[in-house]
C-alpha cells in the first residue's frame, strides 16, 4: 500500500467511526476515533543549516482505535507536522508535506472519568520540498519508533478530551537529517459501546 492510500485508508476509519453513536467509558471492545490541533517542533540536525530555521508550525491529527483490553488497545493515525524551514529564508529547504502514519500500541490506567496513558509504535513519514535557492526538489521518507503519553477526560457521555505529547524519531531521512519531531495536542475523542 503507498503512502497516499495509507492516510486514506485511515481517514476513512476515522469518518466511519466519527458517524456513529458513541460511549464514553473506555472498556474492553471499545472502538473510537478522534481528531487533535497543536503545534511541532522539529530538532536536532533540522536546524544546523545556516542562516537558522522555522521549526514550529501547527500539527493535526486524525486516528482511530480499538481497546481490546481494559488497559491494552491499538491505535492508527495520520499526523501533519505544519510546513517546516531551515536555513535562509529565501535560499534554504522548505518543507511544505511533513506528515506521517502511524501505528500505535496504547496501555492506559482510568479513574472514574479519567485516564492516564502511555503509546508506543511505529510511523512511516514523508517530507516533501524544495531548495528555494536552487530549486531542486527534496523528497525523503522514513520509518521510525514514536511514543508519548497523555491524559483524557470523558466530559459527557459520548465524547472525550484528550491532550498528548509525542515525539517521532528520526524523522525525514537522509536530506532532512537526523530530526526529532516533538508534538503536543489536544482534541476530542468519540468512542463506540
Amino acid at each position: 500500500m503507498n503512502h497516499s492510500k495509507a492516510i486514506l485508508a485511515v481517514l476513512a476509519l476515522a469518518g466511519a467511526a466519527l458517524a456513529a453513536p458513541a460511549a464514553a467509558q473506555v472498556g474492553k471492545g471499545a472502538l473510537y476515533a478522534g481528531a487533535q490541533l497543536g503545534s511541532s517542533e522539529a530538532k536536532g540536525d533540522f536546524c544546523t543549516a545556516s542562516g537558522g530555521c522555522d521549526n514550529k508550525d501547527t500539527a493535526w491529527r486524525a486516528f482511530a482505535g480499538y481497546q481490546f483490553h481494559r488497559h491494552v488497545g491499538f491505535e492508527a493515525g495520520y499526523i501533519n507536522f505544519g510546513t517546516l524551514k531551515r536555513g535562509d529564508p529565501t535560499t534554504g529547504d522548505k518543507f511544505k508535506t511533513a506528515d506521517a502514519v502511524e501505528a500505535l500500541a496504547v496501555i492506559s490506567y482510568q479513574v472514574e472519568r479519567a485516564a492516564l496513558f502511555g503509546k508506543v509504535g511505529g510511523y512511516y513519514s514523508r517530507f516533501r520540498g524544495l531548495n528555494q535557492g536552487t530549486g531542486a526538489s527534496i523528497d525523503e521518507s522514513t520509518g521510525g519508533l514514536t511514543f508519548g503519553g497523555g491524559l483524557q477526560y470523558n466530559a459527557m457521555r459520548n465524547l472525550g478530551i484528550r491532550g498528548d505529547w509525542s515525539r517521532y524519531q528520526k524523522a525525514g531521512g537522509g536530506a532532512v537529517g537526523d530530526t526529532n519531531i516533538d508534538v503536543f495536542l489536544i482534541g476530542l475523542v468519540l468512542q463506540l459501546p
